[in-house]
């Protein structure tokens, strides 16, 4: 009795783990075209993707950069009158200071504030 209850036991298991094998791992894998029973996009978020997939397949026609038209092309390098001030040398140096009382990046000094008086 004791070793048919243990056979039973263990043959209950062993069908019960094949079943979760098989219905939880071992389920087909979605294809690219069923979509998941829910998304975490909003509709709009949705409709992106979906331009974006037709999008991405687009190439371009590069015999374009072949034409002789296109190879006639020459940059035109005119560069912009200068329209505005170029603006002070050390920008971030305040109004009340002269520029020469600036510090100097190879003098190594920091400039002390003089002490307040008591």
């Amino acid at each position: 009795m004791k070793r048919s209850l243990i056979t039973t036991i263990l043959l209950i298991m062993l069908v019960g783990g094949f079943a979760v094998y098989y219905f939880y791992f071992a389920a087909a894998p979605a294809t690219e075209d069923q979509g998941p029973e829910f998304s975490v996009l909003t509709p709009e978020e949705q409709t992106k993707l979906e331009e974006y997939r037709q999008i991405k397949n687009i190439s371009f026609d590069q015999g374009l950069l072949n034409d002789p038209f296109f190879k006639e092309l020459r940059d035109v390098d005119i560069p912009p009158p200068p329209s505005e001030p170029l603006g002070r040398p050390d920008p971030f140096l305040p109004f009340e200071q002269k520029q020469t009382q600036a510090q100097s990046p190879s003098s190594g000094k920091i400039p002390l504030p003089a002490p307040k008086p008591k």
